[in-house]
C-alpha cells in the first residue's frame, strides 16, 4: 500500500534582495507558471459578465496572452467558473474558463479566440499634453 506522493505544483514567493535595486519590495505571491507563451503585463480595467450579461463585476486585467489572462476581481463577489471578459480600452471580449483562484486573483483560459468589439472608451494618460497636441493640430 505504499504509494509515492504526487508532485504538486505550489505557488512561489518572489523576494527581492534588500539593496539590490535601491527599494525593498514586499513578498509577491505568484501561482506556478505553466504557460508556454509570453504574457503582456497590463493594468487595465475590465468587466466580467455572466448569467447572459445580467450580472457584471469590475476587474483589473494584470497579464494578457492570446490564450488567457490573469485578472484581479474588484469587490468581494467571486465570479463563476465560466464568464465573458471585456476590456473596453482594447476593444476585446472573450469567453473565459477559470483555471486557478488565489483570493481576488484569477487565472483564466480563453475558451475561444479573442473577439474585437467597439472601443467604447479611450485612455487619456496626460490630459494637458493631449489638449496641447489638439491645439497644435
Amino acid at each position: 500500500m505504499n504509494q509515492e506522493p504526487k508532485e504538486i505544483s505550489r505557488p512561489t514567493i518572489d523576494r527581492q534582495a534588500p539593496g539590490s535595486s535601491g527599494a525593498q519590495q514586499a513578498d509577491v505571491f505568484k501561482p506556478a507558471d505553466k504557460r508556454n507563451v509570453c504574457r503582456r503585463r497590463q493594468l487595465k480595467g475590465g468587466q466580467i459578465a455572466y448569467q447572459d450579461g445580467h450580472m457584471t463585476l469590475d476587474c483589473m486585467v494584470r497579464d494578457l496572452t492570446d490564450s488567457g489572462a490573469r485578472i484581479k476581481v474588484i469587490g468581494s463577489v467571486s465570479p463563476p467558473d465560466y464568464f465573458t471578459l471585456t476590456v473596453e480600452l482594447d476593444g476585446i471580449s472573450a469567453d473565459c474558463e477559470v483555471i486557478w483562484r488565489a483570493g481576488p486573483l484569477l487565472g483564466v483560459r480563453f475558451v475561444e479566440a479573442l473577439r474585437k468589439t467597439k472601443i467604447t472608451r479611450l485612455q487619456v494618460i496626460n490630459r494637458q499634453t493631449n489638449e496641447a497636441r489638439l491645439r497644435k493640430s
